[in-house]
């Protein structure tokens, strides 16, 4: 809802931060990331950790960022964010030595019931990796105006 100034009212703020206990999970191609731990929502219940995505309460231009681990040593591990099934923003990691970590970030515009998660996108993500403690793998999102 918007007020008079049209501003969107704080219920209707969306938000989510959600984070993987994974460990050791390969990833391939199109297949759908898990971040199986919600920390912090508002709302509703825009992130869902079945469906593993966020689906859009309301209309407006979001922000999202993801921070992925992948824990194999020589191995590109690719990811992308997708809305409503299709490509929008590719993030990888490329490390010849051990682990690798990728942060990436997308602001997008979303209709009411718009989705977006991330998936594997070539080889996919090698030994996604979250943690149950450290959190090393996270999925976060907002609505921004």
């Amino acid at each position: 809802r918007l007020d008079a100034a049209g501003r969107v009212t704080t219920p209707y703020q969306p938000y989510f931060y959600a984070y993987s206990t994974d460990t050791n999970v390969n990833y391939g191609a199109g297949s759908v990331l898990n971040f199986n731990t919600l920390l912090q929502q508002q709302g509703g219940s825009n992130y869902s950790t079945s469906l593993k995505r966020f689906t859009a309460p309301v209309a407006g231009v979001y922000s999202f960022t993801a921070y992925i681990y992948g824990n194999n040593s020589g191995v590109t591990h690719s990811f992308a964010f997708y809305k409503n099934g299709s490509v929008r923003v590719k993030g990888q990691v490329r490390d010849g030595t051990g682990d690798g970590y990728a942060p990436s970030a997308m602001i997008i515009k979303l209709d009411v019931g718009d989705y977006v998660d991330l998936r594997g996108v070539g080889v996919g993500v090698t030994n996604f990796y979250g943690g149950s403690s450290l959190n090393y793998s996270q999925f976060s999102g907002c609505l921004i105006g």
